[in-house]
């Protein structure tokens, strides 16, 4: 099994294989806990243009997402899995639009297959994988090099190897990541500290978000492992 980590929609657009579209702050792990509070699926699009077209058809969507981390005024929610961690998302359809993680999704075109991954799931994708033995995985990291995003990337491609890298370390490591301090800074009020702690959850569920072709759309959904 051959894993590189590719970095951001470029990386995206090179992946193949089985690709994991790393977004841990905030997006795949927002659609984590989407997808356990029992949405029935999630429809990742590009632009906010798009979630608005998608809702105005389909009244009963759910909006979720934000532009440049801050919230878009008209959806539902913003990309904080504090808002949505307790709500019951029972027979609702999600339309997630995001700066980092959605654009992964979206332009991963030459991946056999797509699993949104975070820290809340590593287990599960670990599982899944050295499973299915796939020749090539891709592990794109959308924030760049060196980010959160590449920590995790780093992480979860031990895990696959067979390595056991100590998660608390890492997690700790990450605490004092400058991207995690902006969720600690007053001046950043749409990063609640809740989110880092929801993000910063290691293996917590038993499924893994994964991509597959709906009628219309691209969408997300939980995949039991």
């Amino acid at each position: 099994m051959k894993i590189r980590i590719l970095y951001g929609v470029p990386g995206a657009r090179k992946a193949k294989g089985t690709v994991i579209i790393v977004d841990v702050f905030r997006a795949a792990t927002l659609e984590a806990y989407l997808l356990q509070r029992n949405a029935v699926h999630i429809i990742p699009v590009s632009t906010v243009e798009e979630a608005f077209n998608l809702k105005r058809a389909n009244k009963d969507y759910i909006l979720v997402g934000e532009e440049q981390g801050i919230s878009i005024e008209g959806f539902d929610n913003g990309n904080s899995p504090k808002e949505i961690v307790h709500a019951d998302f029972t027979d609702k359809v999600i339309v997630h639009r995001s700066s980092q993680g959605t654009q992964g999704l979206i332009n991963a075109k030459g991946a056999d297959e797509i699993i949104f991954g975070s820290f809340t799931v590593t287990a599960s994708i670990v599982k899944y994988i050295r499973a299915r033995k796939p020749q090539d995985v891709s592990i794109v990291a959308m924030d760049g090099k060196e980010s959160e995003d590449d920590v995790f990337a780093k992480f979860l491609k031990e895990r696959l190897l067979g390595k056991k890298p100590d998660a608390d370390k890492v997690i700790q490591g990450l605490r004092r990541h400058k991207a995690s301090l902006l969720f600690l800074d007053p001046l950043y009020p749409h990063l609640p500290k809740e989110d880092l702690e929801l993000c910063l959850k290691v293996d917590i569920f038993d499924f893994i978000p994964i991509l597959e072709m709906g009628d219309t759309h691209p969408i997300v959904k939980k995949l039991r492992i």
